[in-house]
Parts: C-alpha cells; sequence; structure tokens
C-alpha cells in the first residue's frame, strides 16, 4: 500500500539516506518550511522515496513559471515497482495544477528516463544556463553555491603559445553557466599616446602578453559584456575577479591602480556592482557584479568597500585557507606526469569544500584553480592540461556545495564540466 505524507522535524533525516545526499542542517530546515514541496512516499508504512520541489521563480516576475523537482528519488530495492514514482509525480502534477501553475521542470542528464512520465526534453544551455539561479533561494549565501568560473577568462583569442585559455567568448561562457571571471589588468602599454588618459584605459593580459596576438582586448569593452549579460538576466550575479599584472609600475603606496579601478571603471555604474567586504546572500548580488579583489588596499576606507578582498595567497599552493576564502592554486606543471598530481589537489578541494558546506553555516569561498601550465613544454600548455583534467573526470566527484572550480577551455566537450558543475546546485 502506498501513502504520501510531510516532513517533519522528526523524519527530517531520513531524506539524506533516501536521496544518498548529505543536506546540512540549513539546507533541511528549508525544506522543511517548504511544506507541501516536499513528501515522503511509503510503502507498507515505510519510508522509500521522497519529492523536492521548488518554484521556477522569474526576478522580472511575481508569479513563478512553474515547478522545479529538484530531487524524486526511491530506494533501489522498491524503485521501478508498485508505482511510487508515478504516485510522487502524481502529487506534483496536482499541487501544480493547485498552484494555477503551467509546467513542471526537471534537470537531467538522461532525458529518457522521463519521456515515459510525459516530459519533452528543452536544449538547457538556450534558457537554464543563462538563468541558473532562478530557482535558488534569495537566502543562499554565493558561498554555499557549485559555481564555474574560468581561468584568464578574455584569454579567448589568438595569441601567443602558452597565452590563450578560452576557446569560447565570455559572453558565450556565461551563457553557458560560468559565473566567476578572472581577468588581469595592465596599462595600456600598446598605445602610442604617452599620457594617463591613453595608458590607464586598461587592457587585459595574461603574465605580461596581451590576450590578444594583434591588437589588445580593454577592460572597458570586457565589462560591457558583463554588464549586458546581468542587465539581460537579472536573476544572476558574475564574480569578476581583478588582479594587476604585466611590467608596468604602479604607486600601490598611495592606492594608484585601486584608484583608477574605482573612479574609471566601477563609479559610473556602481549600481551594477556588489561591493562590500563580505561574501554575499544572492538577493543582495543579483543582477550584479560582485567584486573578488586580488589587489591591496591601503586606504581603510576602500578596504571594506571595494569588493571582496584576495590580495594575496601561497604562490603554487595546494590548499591555503585565509579565513572567508580558501584557495588551491597549484600552477607549476613542469612535466606532463604532473598533470595527474593537479588533478588530485583539485578533487580534494571539491571535496573538502562538499564537506565544509555540509556542516558548517559560516559562508567560505573555495576557489579551486584547474589551471596550470610550462611555457617550454607543449605537452603542458593549457589546453594539453585541460585534456589531462578531463580525462581524470573531474566530474565524479562533483556534489553540492563544491565550490567555484576555476577551469581552462571550459567549453571542451559542450561544456561538460560546467554544466554538471551547475547540475549540482537543484
Amino acid at each position: 500500500m502506498i501513502s504520501l505524507d510531510d516532513l517533519t522535524a522528526n523524519n527530517l533525516g531520513l531524506i539524506n539516506v533516501i536521496a544518498y545526499a548529505s543536506y546540512s542542517d540549513q539546507e533541511l530546515e528549508e525544506i522543511k518550511e517548504s511544506g507541501e514541496l516536499a513528501q515522503y512516499a511509503y510503502y507498507n508504512e515505510v519510508p522509500v522515496g521522497l519529492v523536492i520541489c521548488k518554484p521556477l521563480q522569474p526576478v522580472s516576475s511575481k508569479s513563478p513559471a512553474g515547478l522545479l523537482i529538484d530531487k524524486l528519488c526511491v530506494l533501489p530495492a522498491y524503485s521501478g515497482k508498485y508505482g511510487l514514482e508515478d504516485s510522487l509525480l502524481e502529487y506534483v502534477e496536482n499541487v501544480t495544477r493547485k498552484r494555477h501553475l503551467d509546467k513542471i521542470y526537471v534537470v537531467t542528464e538522461d532525458p529518457s528516463q522521463w519521456h515515459k512520465f510525459g516530459f519533452v526534453y528543452e536544449d538547457a544551455s538556450q534558457e537554464l544556463y543563462r538563468n541558473l539561479n532562478l530557482s535558488v533561494s534569495d537566502d543562499t549565501n554565493i558561498g554555499r553555491l557549485s559555481i564555474p568560473g574560468t581561468h584568464n577568462s578574455a584569454a579567448c583569442h589568438t595569441a601567443l603559445p602558452s597565452v590563450q585559455c578560452q576557446g569560447a567568448s565570455v559572453t558565450k561562457q556565461l551563457e553557458h553557466g560560468v559565473r566567476f571571471l578572472d581577468v588581469r589588468l595592465s596599462r595600456n602599454f600598446i598605445t602610442t599616446h604617452d599620457d594617463d588618459e591613453h595608458r590607464n584605459d586598461l587592457i587585459v593580459i595574461h603574465g605580461n602578453f596581451p590576450v590578444k596576438l594583434l591588437g589588445s582586448v580593454k577592460f572597458s569593452e570586457l565589462l560591457d559584456e558583463v554588464y549586458n549579460f546581468v542587465d539581460k538576466h537579472p536573476s544572476e550575479f558574475v564574480i569578476l575577479s581583478l588582479k594587476q599584472e604585466g611590467t608596468g609600475t604602479w604607486d600601490n603606496q598611495n592606492d594608484e591602480f585601486a584608484n583608477v579601478i574605482n573612479d574609471r571603471f566601477i563609479s559610473k555604474n556602481r549600481d551594477k556592482w556588489y561591493l562590500r567586504s563580505e561574501l554575499p546572500a544572492l538577493r543582495d548580488c543579483r543582477g550584479k557584479i560582485v567584486l573578488f579583489r586580488r589587489f591591496g588596499v591601503q586606504s581603510g576606507e576602500k578596504q571594506g568597500s571595494l569588493g571582496i578582498p584576495a590580495p594575496s595567497w601561497s604562490y603554487n599552493t595546494t590548499d591555503d585557507d585565509r579565513g572567508c576564502i580558501r584557495v588551491q592554486d597549484f600552477c607549476e606543471i613542469k612535466t606532463e606526469q604532473d598533470i595527474p598530481k593537479k588533478a588530485e589537489y583539485v578533487k580534494n578541494m571539491i571535496n573538502n569544500a562538499k564537506s565544509y558546506n555540509s556542516t558548517n553555516s559560516d559562508p567560505k569561498l573555495f576557489i579551486n584553480f584547474c589551471s596550470g601550465s610550462n611555457f617550454f613544454d607543449r605537452d603542458c600548455w593549457p589546453e594539453k592540461v585541460t585534456e589531462g583534467l578531463m580525462v581524470a573526470s573531474l566530474d565524479e566527484c562533483y556534489g553540492k556545495g563544491c565550490g567555484t572550480v576555476i577551469l581552462d577551455y571550459s567549453e571542451k566537450n559542450d561544456w561538460k564540466l560546467v554544466k554538471k558543475l551547475v547540475d549540482q546546485n537543484f
């Protein structure tokens, strides 16, 4: 005999058993508070299945677009038998009708398993990955999410060997789910004008080299791409990591670089930025650029109002905990034999993030670089390292709350590592 019942404080812990998951206490409480959007399925009074739903709520509308099935599962010994899955789906359909909604959505790697229940496949890359935070609670801190990032994000043009790190534009990256951009900036040393107005029109570089072989990519051009994206997708945020690189000199005792960033690039669009020093909840950063500041600031006033501070961490680190951020940035890939080592460091940090986010309520941003290279060995250039990490199956250790994973050539295998990371948030 099949029956359905609510989640209560007394049976809440069964979720992790039935779903083979590791929801934190806070997440379990949020699920309980969702009321009719979560139900257990019982067979002969034994709890053997569950369904958890969320409203899919466009930020620009007061009305939900539909219900998203976050989790629907039945214990293996009962799955496919007794009609348990059908009973749970029928319950979701009834809630959908009761709320006067038209659609039920599910995110899946295997659409065929849902066809028998009447679901029709929609290309997720067209909508889901552009608006991936639509159904995520406003209360969620960004440190608790699984966030795809890109290393030297604008190094997507034909460039010198080992300089190019991406094969798709910044806009394409954002449309496919990337929400952390890594950008290195320099004075414009290509300009023929020798005045601050032109030299401080910053350009994007990788090390000491422009990210474009012929010409340059101006920081203002990159910012326009990001502004355009968050304007079109107000449910989303973009973490923008900015770092000073190159051969030019700056008077940083007097915050010259910080002042150029603030006065020339941020001030005229300040409403589009999240500039506080603490990690934000989604409600505070939707439709905004979250500044991740990889440069120092001397001014006490600016230290708390010019982004999340991350001016330094240990070079070539495998694990550096700096309080509100924790970093893996092992980058010296001297030989091919270092690539499997790099993969293990990435996996270790993913597991650290999952463990922390399942047991701690204090937000922490895990920054996990998949990048590394050796200019003098073509087998250790960024694309080769990426291929090695794909072979290492990083996605097999993905899970809920696995932090910010920063990729080279993020578009590889139809954005596989990006999409699977995004899917952990549902």
